[in-house]
């Protein structure tokens, strides 16, 4: 099975943010809990239980786990010191590692035998385990560091997960083959899987070099529905409600510059930034505001009616907002969070500003666009030898 991805220009997930790393680590590597892909829930991975109580979690790893047999890890048992090593790894406080924030609640993370990890955070948190089940935090052998120093290259990425690196190129894409020892029993079906480095993903699937393709949601506007656009196209497919395909932009502030250390221009900034083009962009079910408040499709976020009532988000308040951020500029109101130190801001007051819908460059806010993955497979269908039907995923 095979799909484009835009250039990865390696596989240390640890020191990469989003990329096509994310497909090619989570077919390589498990976590200690992944999410449930019907309700975006966390579920045991490689941890088979947990008990949380306070600030600790304590995980009960799966036996029989074994690391890939590649060396220098030559299919060992997996043990609970692995997942303390990965999580470590990926905390530090090296700035290449550029995750590490995520985890800047967590405490200590302990190894009390082979089978056990525990996890303590700085105080109670409801998120922990959402967090964790992040592509990012993943176990490593530590002689893998060892010997290659990072996990950027195919010979250096071995996880526990159902399928090998054989081969990984940033100009050409990565090659996957079925691990033949995965400890989960009758898994993986496929044999193996290819990311290609291609441009014009659409195109590669309607020439049929690839199986699967993100549908650019800017291919659908003028269609019905998701069906119809499948009809316009002559595509015989199957629509996957529940798999969610989708893209965030935001605007991020630099606040070591002395105009966004000051909380009032980001806040300024924050209400005077119009997101009506990015909330409309997305077809068919629009964009959702800011990731970091919460999506829809994860087990915890803010109800549309609350979005509605923030400062910045609401398309109700919009006049309200832009004359409060001016304000603010000028230097005649303060924040709800922090009083004025009795200093104003003595930048120019900016005209409102207006994104375009690319939101690529100066939105702050996310934009969560729909997008359609699609499956093609070889059939005989209707006496014709070689016929194609295609499987298609649409957000909804």
């Amino acid at each position: 099975m095979s799909w484009a991805q835009n250039t990865t220009a390696h596989l240390d997930i640890h020191q990469d943010s989003i990329s096509g790393a994310q497909q090619i680590i989570g077919a390589t590597y498990n976590r200690l809990v992944r999410y449930r892909g019907d309700a975006q829930l966390p579920e045991p991975d490689l941890a088979q239980s947990w008990e949380q109580a306070g600030t600790d979690v304590v995980f009960t790893l799966h036996e029989g786990v074994k690391w890939q047999n590649k060396p220098p890890v030559n299919g060992r048992d997996f043990k609970a010191s692995d997942v303390v090593f990965g999580l470590e790894r990926a905390r530090s406080d090296d700035p290449s590692f550029i995750h590490s924030g995520d985890l800047a609640v967590v405490d200590t993370i302990e190894a009390p035998d082979d089978s056990t990890v525990r996890l303590t955070t700085k105080y109670p948190t409801a998120i922990i385990l959402t967090m964790l089940a992040g592509y990012q935090w993943i176990p490593v052998a530590p002689e893998v560091i060892d010997q290659f120093g990072d996990i950027k290259s195919p010979e250096a990425t071995i996880g526990t997960g159902p399928f090998i690196v054989e081969s990984f190129a940033p100009d050409f894409g990565a090659t996957l083959v079925r691990n033949p020892d995965y400890w989960r029993e009758g898994l993986p079906y496929l044999d193996e899987l290819e990311q290609l480095d291609v441009e014009d993903h659409w195109s590669q699937f309607r020439a049929g070099n690839i199986d699967i393709v993100l549908v650019p949601a800017e291919l659908l506007p003028g269609h019905d529905s998701f069906a119809g656009f499948l009809e316009s196209e002559g595509i015989d497919g199957y629509v996957y409600s529940e798999v969610m395909a989708a893209s965030a932009h935001g605007h991020f502030m630099n606040t070591q510059d002395p105009a966004f250390a000051d909380i009032r221009v980001r806040w300024a900034i924050n209400l005077i930034m119009d997101r009506l083009p990015n909330r409309t962009y997305g077809w068919p079910i629009g964009a959702k505001p800011s990731i970091a408040l919460g999506m829809g499709h994860l087990a915890f976020h803010l109800p549309d009616a609350e979005f509605e009532e923030m400062p910045g988000f609401g398309l109700g308040r919009r006049e309200q907002d832009i004359a409060e951020g001016l304000q603010m500029l000028a230097g005649r109101v303060s924040t709800p969070t922090t009083p004025w130190s009795g200093k104003s801001w003595g930048g120019p007051c900016p005209r409102p500003l207006s994104v375009s819908t690319s939101c690529r460059s100066r939105s702050t806010c996310t934009r969560m666009s729909p997008a359609t993955s699609c499956n093609r497979r070889s059939r005989r269908s209707s006496g014709a030898p070689g016929s194609r039907r295609r499987r298609c995923t649409s957000s909804r």
